[in-house]
C-alpha cells in the first residue's frame, strides 16, 4: 500500500485524477432513469460507509483521496468524476448523465460515451453550460447571481459581460465572477470544496493561479478603487493582502507559470499634449509582486486608450513578463492578463477573422464577412454574416465555430469549420461566454 497522503496531497490527487466508472447495476435503463439518485462523498471511506461495503476503489489512491459519486437506488454504481465532469453510469449500452453540481439526472445517451458540457453561457443573469450539440443543459448558478441586468433588459448588461467575464479555474472545478464592484462570487462546477457559492470581497479584476488553488482579485482600499491585491486560498479558506503600499486603479492580472509572482497594471494617468489637450490615452505601469516576500518591482510602462482598452501582458514559460506590443499575440500563452479571443482553433492551424467589405452606399447596412484561413496557407473559405452575428469560439475538437450576437434573448449558433453546411441552432435564449476545454 502507498504511504498515507495528507489532506492537501489527497486533494491534489483528486483534482488531477481522470474520470472513470465501474458499473455493477443489473437494472433496466428506464428504471434507473426514474429512480437513480446521486450523492457526492469525500473519498472512498465515506462512500464505503454509505454503502456498507468496500467499493474496490483503486489501490493507488488512499481512502480519502477522491471525490466519489455514488449513483444508487436501486443497486450502486460508483465513480470518480474528473475536473468539471458530470458523473455518469453505463448499463446495457445506455449512458446516464447527472449534474456535477447538484447530482440531478440530466440525460440519457446511446452508447458508452457522453457529451462534454464545454460551452459556458449566461441566461437570465445565471450561468449554464451545454455540449456542442446543445442536447444537455446544466444550470450552474441560481437566483440571478451574475447581477448584470439581463432579466430586466438593462442596457449595461452587455458591457458587464464583456469587461468582467466569469473566470473558470484552469482545472474546471470553479468559476468566479463579480456581480458588484465590491463582491466576488466563487461557484463550484463540481463540488470538491464548495457546496454553495461563496462571496468574497473583490472586483471583476480576477485571475486564477495555475494550480487553481488561489484566486487573486483587485480590491478597493480605504476609498480608493482597486488599490490592493487580495489572494484567496480555496484550501485554507483564507485571504492574504499582498501590497504594502496602495497601487491605485489596478487593471488586469496574470500569474507567473510557477505561481510565485503576480503581474498587474496600475497607476494610470491621463496623457496630454503640449497645449494641454487630452490625447485619449493613459499611461500606467506594469508591476510584479513576489508572493513570498511581497516585494514589488516595475516591469515597464503600460498604456491604455479609450478605444483600445488596456495593453495586455503575458508570462513566458520561464517566468518572464512582457507587455504585448501586438494585441494579436494574446492567447499564445496561457498566462496572460486577458482571456484569449477564441479566434485560433485548438490545433493552432486554423483561425477565423471578420472583415467589412467596402460599402458602395454609405447609408446601407454594413455586411460583415466571416473568413476562415489556414495559418500557413491562407484563406480556406468565406461567407457573409447575418446582421449582429459574430464568431466567438471554436469547439474543442475544432469541428465547429460558435457564433452569437449581443442580444440577451437570442440563440447561440454554430457552423461547421469546413464551411460545408449552413448555420445551425445550438441553443435558444443564451449569451455565449466561453468554451472550456477542461470540461471535455
Amino acid at each position: 500500500m502507498p504511504a498515507p497522503l495528507t489532506a492537501e496531497q489527497a486533494l491534489d490527487v483528486a483534482l488531477e485524477f481522470d474520470r472513470s466508472i465501474v458499473s455493477r447495476m443489473p437494472i433496466a435503463p428506464a428504471e434507473l432513469a426514474a429512480k437513480a439518485t446521486v450523492a457526492l462523498y469525500d473519498g472512498r471511506e465515506q462512500a464505503d460507509a454509505a454503502l456498507g461495503l468496500a467499493t474496490g476503489y483503486t489501490g493507488e489512491i488512499e481512502a480519502d483521496a477522491g471525490q466519489v459519486w455514488l449513483i444508487s437506488l436501486p443497486g450502486p454504481v460508483w465513480g470518480v468524476a474528473g475536473p468539471g465532469q458530470s458523473p455518469w453510469a453505463v448499463h446495457d449500452g445506455i449512458t446516464y448523465q447527472f449534474s456535477a453540481r447538484t447530482g440531478q439526472f440530466l440525460a440519457l445517451h446511446t452508447g458508452s460515451s457522453l457529451p462534454g458540457l464545454v460551452v459556458l453561457f449566461a441566461r437570465g443573469d445565471d450561468l449554464y453550460r451545454t455540449d456542442v450539440e446543445g442536447r444537455v443543459v446544466e444550470q450552474l448558478t441560481t437566483g440571478g447571481r451574475l447581477g448584470w441586468g439581463m432579466t430586466t433588459n438593462d442596457a449595461d448588461w452587455w458591457l458587464e459581460a464583456m469587461t468582467q467575464p466569469p473566470r473558470v479555474s484552469p482545472d474546471g472545478f470553479h468559476v468566479a465572477f463579480a456581480p458588484t464592484n465590491a463582491t466576488v462570487v466563487v461557484a463550484a462546477v463540481q463540488r470538491p470544496l464548495l457546496s454553495v457559492p461563496m462571496k468574497l470581497s473583490g472586483t471583476g479584476v480576477l485571475a486564477w493561479s495555475p494550480d487553481s488553488r488561489r484566486l487573486a482579485s483587485a480590491v478597493n482600499d480605504n476609498g480608493t478603487e482597486r488599490a490592493q491585491l487580495a489572494v484567496f486560498d480555496l484550501y485554507t479558506q483564507t485571504t492574504t493582502l499582498l501590497l504594502n503600499e496602495a497601487s491605485p486603479d489596478i487593471r488586469n492580472l496574470a500569474w507567473s507559470p510557477d505561481g510565485s509572482q503576480l503581474a498587474f497594471g496600475c497607476c494610470f494617468a491621463a496623457d496630454y499634449d503640449a497645449t494641454g489637450e487630452y490625447l485619449g490615452t493613459e499611461t500606467g505601469e506594469l508591476r510584479i509582486v513576489h508572493l513570498d516576500t511581497r516585494l514589488v518591482e516595475s516591469a515597464g510602462p503600460l498604456w491604455s486608450s479609450i478605444g483600445g482598452g488596456t495593453q495586455g501582458f503575458c508570462w513566458t514559460e520561464d517566468n518572464r513578463i512582457a507587455a504585448l506590443a501586438d494585441e494579436d499575440a494574446l492567447g499564445l500563452s496561457s498566462h496572460c492578463s486577458e482571456l484569449p479571443d477564441g479566434s485560433t482553433a485548438p490545433n493552432g492551424q486554423h483561425r477565423f477573422l471578420v472583415t467589412a467589405p467596402p460599402q458602395p452606399d454609405a447609408a446601407a447596412e454594413i455586411i460583415y464577412t466571416l473568413i476562415v484561413e489556414d495559418v500557413s496557407a491562407g484563406e480556406l473559405w468565406r461567407r457573409d454574416l447575418e446582421p449582429g452575428l459574430w464568431p466567438r469560439a471554436w469547439s474543442p475538437d475544432g469541428a465547429y465555430i460558435l457564433l452569437d450576437d449581443n442580444d440577451n434573448h437570442s440563440p447561440i449558433r454554430r457552423i461547421r469549420a469546413d464551411g460545408t453546411e449552413a448555420l445551425e441552432l445550438l441553443i435558444e435564449d443564451a449569451y455565449l461566454l466561453a468554451v472550456v476545454p477542461a470540461w471535455q
